[in-house]
């Protein structure tokens, strides 16, 4: 447990409830497979940068629950092996004006 802050911590805090250093919205859409403690959605929080829509594919309950607790907009799948050419052209119909699809791989946890 943490019980002070270094100067950049501080300069962090002040900076991060700045309302005038918002996000900037990109059209991205990011999938996450094996999302695991959500490194892939976190990093774009991270470098300040809003994106078009996120895709969670995990199969642990757990972890589910967490990422929609974090980013409630979340499309959320569970089986990388259940995912269909239907979702797919799903995830291209919801976010029609995504320029980028950014694929990030967590080290899946069962055997495919």
């Amino acid at each position: 447990m943490a019980t002070h802050l270094t100067w950049s911590g501080h300069s962090l805090c002040r900076h991060l409830r700045d309302r005038r250093n918002g996000a900037v919205e990109c059209p991205i859409v990011v999938i996450s497979l094996f999302n695991g403690i959500r490194g892939a959605f976190r990093i774009y929080d991270v470098l300040g940068i809003a994106v078009m829509g996120k895709i969670s594919i995990d199969i642990s309950r757990d972890a589910n629950r967490t990422t929609r607790s974090t980013w409630p907009e979340v499309m959320e799948y569970h089986n990388v092996e259940d995912i269909s050419l239907e979702d797919v052209r799903q995830w291209a119909n919801e976010f029609p004006r995504a320029v980028e699809v950014h694929v990030w791989g967590g080290f899946p946890c069962v055997h495919l």
